[in-house]
């Protein structure tokens, strides 16, 4: 092992380093350096207590109304179940509710129970939601009327409890009723929390599990991502200090909430900043607009958003509702001229992330709103990794997604058959080694830092393929670098598809297909869409001829065994779906037979 001490030889010795290893050892290994204080953004609110953090169609709630509602909620959970406190450490609690404060409490509570969080999709079929519940070894499934039916079969299969919260009871109220029984709540349990915030002191939750997300399986069955206070603290203070997150931020939230972008960058991001989130049941682009244009009351002490965020999918279908409002003529010119005013002055920042933009909407978007945006790259597993500049806004330029986050190291890898992979270039904490001395650099993408997920859930196989020996994340992506930018080129594997803001494992739905009474083979595709980035095809050899299968059968056939965005959109049916001589499918060839 190679000492680094003393101090003053060490600085000697990182100005004359040429191997990155050694300065990424001295910095993330070495005993000199002081880990980051890491606290959970439910202990951050209490200095937040009287401003708002949450509008949504139940009214405007503030940090502290939040937390007195989550001390209640565990009291809830505590009390039904029989259990004592230190029951729930290092447990796995399933959460599935409304895009609203719902969330927040739950996911609130299950930190306050020192237990890792689960978010569940709604819309996905109960066979679904049963292999992730089975899978993540719940404890409990917090949810809310409305989805307790759909929980209730797998809940009593599986024998677990389920703690219904009716949010009629959670309303923001009065808050100085609130902020008083708030404090008798934090007295009745002092215990609890003296103990919460020791531990936060002592940055004890640097390395506990906070989150898992369910990825798609793409090797079979989808894998629980497992993320750390200590990885997402690292991203989202990336975030805050490069996209300048401040406490009177507004953001108008519409994504997914089981999904990173949703939670995280959307959501625990403004929060642990104490800025205010906008909340909407699902997007909708004529309100989205409202929210723009100012015309969506919120409340008296917050009068508009000035950040969204959002997917390729939701700018094609607002400039596709700009286009049929905003008419030709005097009158149409007027108006526009008006919108992209009141968007350039009113709102700071517009992202758009989880699939590459094309470059006609990135343009497109420019014209309307006068907002060129800010395109960033991420994975569930790395977390956030790469982004355009905040400032200044004419660097961003369409396709490519920047530069490293300053807690982040990247790298591009060749591949070689039979020999180890080349690294062409490395970055590591803002210092650039490019090995052939010439661009475009193309390969690979390896992500490695603080913000990267810690394992997959019981699945040490896929956790040891997913990293090298070094400890780099290999993303599957290919990348191009040019001009100290990253360029994204594709998925490394086609077995991929990016759908709208999802991501899809082809070979999860063909797993499901083949189950179909008439199917012989079956090959899933991602073929290109302007619209939804890529969208589901599917290639299907049938068992007999005599039965014939439609789009809208099998439609019909996929709709309670697969979420609705797994169920292919195009069908080709062929005699027998074309193989090399291994045996081996040629999904780059397939797909040119749908374009």
């Amino acid at each position: 092992m190679i000492n680094l001490k003393p101090p003053c030889q060490t600085l000697a010795l990182l100005r004359r380093a040429r191997n990155f290893h050694l300065i990424r050892f001295y910095y993330n290994d070495s005993k000199y350096a002081k880990p980051p204080s890491v606290k959970p953004i439910h202990v951050k609110s209490e200095k937040f207590s009287d401003r708002i953090a949450i509008i949504d169609k139940n009214g405007a709630y503030k940090y502290g109304t939040l937390l007195y509602n989550t001390h209640r909620l565990v009291d809830k959970i505590l009390g039904t179940l029989n259990f004592e406190y230190n029951e729930f450490r290092h447990q796995t609690i399933c959460t599935i509710g409304p895009n609203d404060s719902f969330f927040v409490i739950s996911q609130w509570a299950c930190h306050i129970l020192e237990s890792m969080h689960v978010p569940l999709y709604s819309q996905h079929p109960v066979s679904e939601l049963r292999y992730f519940i089975e899978n993540s070894k719940a404890k409990v499934v917090i949810t809310t009327p409305e989805f307790t039916d759909k929980i209730e079969s797998i809940a009593q299969e599986l024998k677990i409890a389920v703690v219904e919260v009716d949010m009629s009871d959670n309303l923001p109220g009065n808050y100085e009723y609130m902020k008083n029984n708030l404090r008798e709540v934090l007295r009745n349990h002092t215990k609890r929390n003296r103990l919460h915030y020791q531990l936060a002191l002592a940055n004890k939750f640097q390395k506990r599990d906070c989150l898992m997300l369910y990825t798609s399986g793409t090797t079979g069955r989808p894998k629980g991502v497992v993320h750390t206070f200590g990885t997402l603290d690292t991203c989202i203070k990336d975030m805050g200090y490069v996209w300048k997150w401040n406490r009177d931020d507004v953001i108008l939230h519409s994504l997914p909430l089981h999904h990173y972008h949703g939670i995280v960058n959307c959501l625990m991001t403004p929060l642990n900043f104490g800025a205010c989130c906008v909340m909407m049941p699902r997007f909708n682009p004529a309100e989205t607009w409202a929210y723009f244009l100012g015309k969506k009351k919120l409340n008296e002490s917050i009068k508009r958003i000035n950040i969204f965020m959002g997917v390729p999918t939701m700018y094609v279908k607002l400039i596709e509702y700009y286009e049929n409002v905003v008419g030709k003529g005097r009158r149409g010119r007027r108006l526009a001229e008006k919108i992209k005013r009141i968007c350039q002055n009113e709102i700071r920042l517009m992202c758009s992330g989880s699939a590459s933009l094309p470059s006609s909407v990135f343009e497109k978007w420019e014209e309307i709103t006068g907002h060129r945006l800010l395109e960033r790259y991420g994975m569930t597993e790395s977390g956030m990794a790469l982004t355009n500049p905040y400032n200044p806004i004419s660097s961003r330029t369409p396709k490519f997604v920047g530069e490293p986050f300053p807690s982040v190291d990247v790298a591009v890898v060749q591949h070689k058959d039979g020999e180890s992979d080349e690294f062409l270039l490395e970055v590591c904490k803002g210092r650039y080694r490019i090995k052939p001395k010439t661009e475009p650099v193309e390969g690979e993408l390896y992500v490695y830092g603080n913000n990267v997920f810690k394992r997959y859930w019981e699945n040490e196989e896929a956790t040891a393929e997913a990293f090298t020996k070094e400890g780099w994340f290999k993303t599957g992506d290919i990348v191009s670098y040019e001009n100290r930018k990253f360029k994204m080129v594709g998925r490394s594997s086609v077995d991929i598809i990016k759908c709208q803001s999802f991501k899809i494992g082809a070979l999860d739905i063909e797993g499901k297909l083949l189950n179909h009474e008439n199917i012989r083979e079956v090959a899933v595709l991602g073929v290109p869409d302007n619209v939804q980035g890529e969208k589901v095809a599917c290639l299907i050899a049938l068992k007999s001829q005599d039965k014939k299968l439609t789009l809208e059968e099998l439609k019909d056939w996929c709709r309670d065994k697969m979420p609705h965005y797994h169920t292919p959109t195009e069908l080709l049916i062929v005699d027998s779906i074309p193989r090399n001589a291994m045996g081996k499918v040629n999904k780059k060839e397939l797909i040119k037979m749908f374009l």
